[in-house]
């Protein structure tokens, strides 16, 4: 039967062997990670518009009274179209 030794070891690397490893680590995390919702769709003011079926005025009403949550992307207001289905109770048909 082999034991299993339990003391640490001190292990020397140079500058290249390390960078060779955190390139490993990168790359194996960066293959074993998966956005949670790669799929997701935005969609523009005008286009939630359009989707939901609905005018200017109500829309922006519904931003007003928190029933939509548009993102901010720099200048523009965009909608998650899951949360347009999901959240605002309508439905495209």
């Amino acid at each position: 039967m082999e034991s299993q030794q339990t003391q640490n070891e001190l292990v020397v690397l140079t500058t290249g062997q390390i960078k060779n490893l955190v390139s490993q680590i990168i790359a194996e995390t960066k293959n074993s990670t998966k956005p949670e919702k790669e799929d997701e769709i935005y969609l523009t003011t005008k286009e939630a518009q359009n989707f939901l079926k609905i005018g200017h005025s109500t829309i922006h009403r519904f931003m007003n009274n928190g029933r939509l949550k548009p993102v901010r992307f720099g200048r523009k207001l965009l909608f998650k179209k899951s949360d347009l289905i999901k959240d605002s109770g309508f439905r495209s048909e």
